[in-house]
Parts: C-alpha cells; sequence; structure tokens
C-alpha cells in the first residue's frame, strides 16, 4: 500500500476540483460527449461572434475540451457568418437602387479587390497660383531665436 504526503493530496485535491484526477482511490470524471444539440449551439454562438473561452463557459466546459470536441464546429460557424456577411455585402454592391450600393462596393473592393483609399493634399496660393515664400528678415529670425532660448531654459 503507498502512502501520499502533503504534496500529493494537495495536487489530488486540486485535480479534483478541476475536474481531473486519475490517482488511485479518487474516481474520473466522465468525459465530455458532445451531442448534435451542442454542436449546433457552438456552430450559432461563433456565428455570433462568441469567443471561444465565452462559448466554454456557456456549454460548461473547459476552452481545451472545446477545441478538441467542436474545433469544426468552430471553423464552419465562423466560414458560414463570413460567407453570409459576404453575399450580403455583394448583393447590396451590385443594386443599383440600394441606398448603400456605393459604399456596399468600396467596401468589398477595399477588403477583396485589393484596392486602397489614397488621400492626398496638393497646396497652391491665392486663386490656384503658386505658394509665394519669403524670407524672414534678420530682425524675425533674432525674435524667433530668442524665443527658443527662452522656451529651452524653462
Amino acid at each position: 500500500m503507498k502512502y501520499y504526503g502533503m504534496e500529493d493530496v494537495k495536487r489530488v485535491s486540486i485535480r479534483k476540483k478541476r475536474g481531473r484526477g486519475n490517482i488511485k482511490g479518487f474516481s474520473k470524471t466522465p468525459p465530455h460527449v458532445p451531442t448534435d444539440e451542442d454542436r449546433e449551439l457552438v456552430k450559432r454562438l461563433v456565428a455570433f461572434g462568441n469567443r471561444n473561452e465565452d462559448i466554454a463557459d456557456i456549454i460548461g466546459i473547459s476552452h481545451d475540451t472545446l477545441t478538441r470536441y467542436y474545433s469544426f464546429e468552430i471553423k464552419v460557424g465562423r466560414a458560414e457568418i463570413t460567407s453570409r456577411i459576404a453575399n450580403k455585402v455583394t448583393t447590396r454592391a451590385l443594386s443599383d437602387d440600394h441606398k448603400d450600393a456605393q459604399r456596399a462596393a468600396e467596401y468589398w473592393l477595399s477588403r477583396r479587390g485589393g484596392w486602397k483609399e489614397i488621400t492626398g493634399h496638393e497646396l497652391s496660393g491665392p486663386d490656384g497660383g503658386e505658394i509665394e515664400v519669403k524670407q524672414i528678415s534678420e530682425t524675425d529670425q533674432e525674435i524667433i531665436n530668442r524665443f527658443l532660448a527662452f522656451n529651452e531654459k524653462i
């Protein structure tokens, strides 16, 4: 007969709290058995944008168990919602009468078409002419230098 030390008792109690434990004299929790309802629920929760940790908490299992038993449903749920949204965006982008058609088309082209929105600024002088560049007088330059020296002291 083997006697367990205090460290072994602590380890066993931690395992037992977490639902683990396969040490002599302690029962092991039964393995998780996914049902069709659980699989559908995981797929819907993923499609609604829930995090895997939150889904595991809702079902009452660990994150590791979720990824072990429901990895297919997680992938399929994400793919289904992405395709449904892409379908909506495409439908709106191709319709002539929808009020958001242009925004949907721009979104689709920026994400899937590789388009980028480039913002540029062009400067010009009065009435579209050239910009006048004036030289600073020595007096003005002296005032600026004094101001900068004063700011460095502060």
